[in-house]
């Protein structure tokens, strides 16, 4: 059995997607799934053991002759591989056209009615109660619909050896008081202020004695990482723009809490069981906050809230993002930081 999973992008929708693969596998051990999946995330997914193989999309290039050239010699590599199952699981035009091309034997995705991708599909799978679920039940719908058992016994994000013997020359890995502190986000609506997070990281390092903060985020996050050093310098390490991503993974995998936005982090620090302190504004946490683990979400409650706009339309601007305090968001991470014991990576129900 060949199975193809479209689900490009982003980080934390592919995290979202990743318990339907598990799942299939446990119950199909032997099929061959391959996962159309977004050049800049790849490693994400690279040597995953339930993965045959990746195709990668120029998601950055799309609208470029060399990017759309690149599309057309992956549907043709597709079509070879006569696939008995495509899953589309981003549920846009963009990838059910991709799907459709495909030419898989059956071809299945939710029925979102986003873009027309719906029409494309022999089966479009309605999530019972879709708009009040989380991104990663929405998706397990595709499972019910295959008849498959819902097994949480897994590992969501397998470790990655390469990554973690990586990891020991930038931390010392025996400690086990990390706090990841991750001010990133795509957008800038998702952004709590940088001074914020430092105020918060100051009242943590004030109240718990033995805490270390390690900063996490890309190149573009090193001036809010500057911020932040400011107030805990000797407590913490900037490792801003010096990760892989799975180097990110290994390291939030053996933090004692994150405190994040809604952001590619937070997603991760809830695949690997590491407990969440998120800050929300534009989007809804039902649908996107951390998944099963213990978490604490903040969220203005404000009437424009949540908007789910990547640009702020109401004058104050960002108040949603201003109005949660660091004295809330560094209680909350205390409180977490004391929970005994760090859940598995394997997901309990």
């Amino acid at each position: 059995m060949k199975v193809l999973i479209l689900k490009p992008s982003s980080l934390g929708d592919v995290i979202h997607a990743l318990p339907v693969l598990r799942m299939l596998k446990k119950h199909f051990p032997t099929a061959q799934v391959f996962w159309w999946v977004d050049s800049t995330i790849k490693d994400l997914l690279t040597d995953d053991p339930d993965l045959t193989g990746l195709f990668l999309f120029e998601r950055q290039r799309w609208h470029t002759v060399e990017g759309a050239l690149s599309v057309i010699r992956s549907v043709i590599d597709m079509r070879k591989l006569q696939f008995d199952l495509v899953i589309d699981l981003q549920n846009l035009l963009r990838s059910a056209i991709v799907g459709w091309l495909a030419n898989g034997t059956t071809y299945i995705g939710l029925d979102q009615r986003r873009e027309l991708a719906h029409l494309f599909y022999d089966h479009a799978v309605n999530p019972p109660y879709a708009s009040l679920q989380h991104a990663v039940e929405q998706n397990l719908a595709i499972i019910d619909y295959l008849g498959i058992p819902r097994t949480w016994d897994f590992v969501w994000l397998p470790k990655k050896e390469h990554a973690i013997t990586k990891i020991q020359s930038l931390i010392d890995t025996s400690i086990t008081t990390w706090i990841a502190i991750c001010p990133g986000a795509r957008w800038i609506t998702k952004k709590w202020p940088a001074t914020y997070f430092a105020q918060a990281a100051r009242l943590i390092v004030e109240t718990i004695p033995n805490a270390r903060l390690i900063i996490l985020g890309t190149q573009a996050d090193t001036a809010a990482a500057d911020v932040i050093k400011s107030q805990v310098r000797d407590r913490c390490v900037d490792l801003t723009g010096r990760t892989s991503l799975p180097q990110l993974i290994e390291i939030i995998r053996i933090c004692r809490v994150t405190i994040s936005n809604d952001s590619g982090p937070m997603h991760i620090s809830a695949a690997v069981g590491t407990p969440v302190v998120a800050v929300f504004g534009p989007t809804d946490p039902k649908r996107t906050g951390p998944y099963k683990i213990p978490s604490r979400i903040f969220q203005a409650n404000l009437p424009c809230v949540p908007c789910d706009r990547n640009k702020c339309r109401v004058t104050p601007t960002f108040k949603c993002m201003h109005s949660i305090t660091p004295e809330v968001v560094a209680m909350a991470a205390i409180e977490l930081f004391d929970i005994a014991g760090k859940n598995s990576a394997v997901v309990s129900t």
